[in-house]
């Protein structure tokens, strides 16, 4: 019988991922998978001449400014204030995931898969 910090007796979980791994950059990891799997020579290029980790840092930049930008533009647009935010949490909560959501998609089809 097997017992963890983690759950009751004969329960065996796997405890989740520490901090720093969330922390990762997104957009540079998706950029250089999407670049790695469309654009492979433009990686080797990339690596043999020392440009590779830089240019993806300047793309998840990018990337991150964009999407706060967008959010922004698209919550302001919608009227979503902090008037909202206190009267109606959940209300709230469902149309910044929206907005987000709209926002990460124009991201990505603009920045990171390209």
């Amino acid at each position: 019988m097997v017992t963890s910090e983690y759950g009751g007796a004969g329960v065996r979980r796997t405890p989740l991922p520490k901090a720093e791994a969330l922390t990762e950059p997104a957009g540079e990891t998706r950029h250089y998978e999407f670049l790695k799997q469309n654009r492979p020579s433009t990686v080797g290029a990339m690596r043999m001449n020392g440009s590779l980790e830089g240019y993806l840092k300047e793309v998840n930049q990018e990337a991150t400014e964009m999407l706060e930008t967008l959010v922004r533009q698209y919550a302001t647009a919608e009227g979503v204030t902090e008037a909202l935010k206190r009267t109606d949490q959940l209300g709230w909560v469902q149309i910044m995931n929206s907005i987000r959501n709209r926002a990460e998609e124009v991201m990505l089809n603009e920045i990171i898969y390209r």
